[in-house]
């Protein structure tokens, strides 16, 4: 499944695998963590016996992670840190922490500079940057492909890579990327890095838990618009700004409000002021009004849990960081894409890993607020929940053994097993998915109250 790789010498050390025999080559723990514009971490703990154990150096040795399935990287970058720990118990063993490869570019620092386009600033910055480190430290340009409207000149500051390159991300938007090929580092920049993807979320299959928070407290369907403020004289005669400010009243049939019709239909008569500090004009006041009601957003949050299938071996896309997956929930009429923001992998216990969607945002008018009994999808929700049940019904047989290698797998140190038992328990599982039964007898008295009945 995975496989922690370090480079000593020149040369590949396994020093960290699930269904290896070998205890010199386990780990007591280990925890990758990965987000958006973010540099990821890799934390692991290492025992006394382990074959890496005095191999580690911090800052020094470079480290991946393997995903065995995919054979592709999940992390790749240095040690950073160590502690060093001895228990009560007389344990011994060592807690590092390691950095992914964007925090290669703190260890160099920019001159002040001044460039005509995103393109030619990373470019400056990579060429000083790689002046300054290591070999395999150093960082190419890559594909840069961020739109920017500036029409200043993009500076550097006397600050070290990665600094500038967050002030960058902070000014013009964007994200960023270390990718690795053929052992040569290169950096992206893109408006946004990830991609569509064909696999999907859905009920029976990968989705484990969901949850849609729709939020229409920050959408308001009437709104004030008001200018800069008035001048008034004070008791020595001099001009100096009231609190009463410029409204659009006098070209807008006497009402101070911009109101959007169809939206108190749906949200009733939620009034927000719009401040213009500057603006004297009317016309422009109510303009701003009305863009402002055309542009309004609802954010929808979703609490998703999904299974990544591909851990187990089966023939599912590996869930991947930026990308998006679609979304497949009919109970609901939830039916759009979600994107990965975070993700956080156990090594040790990869059915414990866990992903963060990010909110969807859509226009208010395209969402329907009120509640809908979902009366079109009902019947043949139904249908397709008794099918699977059926289904469920076979294999629950079976489900007692497989029971009994899956605690084997997510127990303590203790349960490693052999990789041909542990392969056979993978091409079995897609058959014998024992989290499906719960999910169809929740499903099963969800319909039952939408029934008018009780559940016992």
């Amino acid at each position: 499944m995975y496989q922690v790789i370090i480079n000593h010498e020149n040369n590949d050390i396994v020093i960290g695998d699930i269904t290896a025999k070998d205890i010199s080559k386990r780990l007591l723990s280990g925890k990758i963590n990965k987000e958006r514009n973010a540099v990821g971490n890799f934390e692991f703990d290492i025992p006394l016996d382990n074959i890496g154990y005095n191999y580690l150096n911090p800052m020094k040795t470079q480290i991946r992670v393997l995903n065995t399935f995919t054979n592709k990287n999940v992390f790749e970058g240095r040690i950073l840190k160590q502690s060093n720990l001895l228990e009560n118990e007389g344990k011994v063993y060592k807690t590092f922490k390691a950095e992914d490869k964007l925090g290669y570019l703190i260890d160099s620092v920019q001159v002040y500079g001044e460039y005509n386009s995103i393109n030619e600033a990373i470019t400056a910055l990579l060429n000083t940057h790689n002046l300054c480190v290591e070999d395999w430290k150093k960082i190419y340009i890559g594909e840069i492909t961020l739109k920017v409207d500036a029409e200043e000149k993009i500076v550097l500051n006397y600050k070290d890579s990665l600094e500038n390159i967050k002030d960058l991300i902070s000014s013009y938007g964007g994200e960023v990327n270390i990718r690795t090929e053929k052992n040569i580092n290169y950096f992206d920049y893109k408006d946004i890095i990830g991609e569509y993807t064909e696999t999907e979320i859905k009920l029976g299959v990968n989705l484990k838990k969901f949850e849609e928070d729709i939020d229409p407290t920050q959408c308001y369907s009437r709104v004030m618009p008001v200018g800069a403020k008035l001048k008034t004289t004070d008791s020595e005669g001099k001009e100096v700004d009231s609190e009463e400010r410029i409204t659009i009243a006098s070209i807008n049939n006497n009402s101070l409000y911009i109101e959007d019709e169809e939206l108190i239909k749906k949200i009733g008569y939620v009034t927000k002021i719009l401040e213009y500090d500057d603006e004297e004009d009317k016309d422009a006041l109510k303009q701003n009004a009305i863009e402002f009601l055309k542009t309004q957003k609802l954010s929808i949050s979703n609490n998703i849990t999904a299974l990544d299938l591909s851990i187990l071996g089966l023939k599912y896309d590996a869930f991947t960081l930026g990308n998006f997956y679609k979304l497949d929930v009919p109970f609901f009429n939830v039916d759009y894409y979600v994107r990965v923001v975070k993700e956080t992998i156990d090594i040790n216990n990869p059915h414990t890993s866990s992903l963060t969607f990010g909110d969807k945002v859509v226009d208010i008018k395209d969402y329907q607020l009120e509640s809908k009994k979902q009366v079109t999808n009902y019947e043949q929700i139904k249908l397709e929940v008794e099918n699977t049940a059926k289904k469920v019904e076979k294999i629950n047989k079976s489900v007692t053994t497989n029971t009994k290698k899956v605690e084997i797998l997510e127990g303590d140190l203790s349960g490693y097993v052999k990789k041909t038992t542990y392969n056979n328990f993978v091409n079995t599982i897609n058959e014998n998915f024992n989290k499906v039964n719960n999910e169809i007898k929740n499903i099963k008295e969800r319909l039952t109250k939408l029934e008018g009945g009780t559940t016992t």
